[in-house]
């Protein structure tokens, strides 16, 4: 794991939530499917923890992103 660090600035955990999180930001920008697929999709137990997850390293809600980035018109959707 040093050596993981050393060479890519984080360690493989850190690593690997950012491929799951930049996969799900994708999900959200290219698909229709709801929050809470996307979130089991990228390997995450649920929503809540997807949601708080992606708020912390986008800084935005993924539901308000994907609304701002036009995927989603009605607020029915959760998370």
């Amino acid at each position: 794991d040093r050596l993981f660090a050393s060479l890519l600035g984080a360690s493989f955990a850190d690593h690997y939530r950012t491929l799951r999180l930049d996969r799900a930001r994708n999900l959200l920008m290219q698909s229709t499917l709801p929050i809470t697929e996307v979130a089991l999709a990228c390997g995450f137990a649920n929503a809540s923890h997807f949601s708080r997850a992606y708020s912390a390293k986008f800084g935005i809600p993924p539901r308000r992103d994907r609304v701002q980035a036009g995927r989603l018109s009605a607020p029915l959707e959760q998370a």
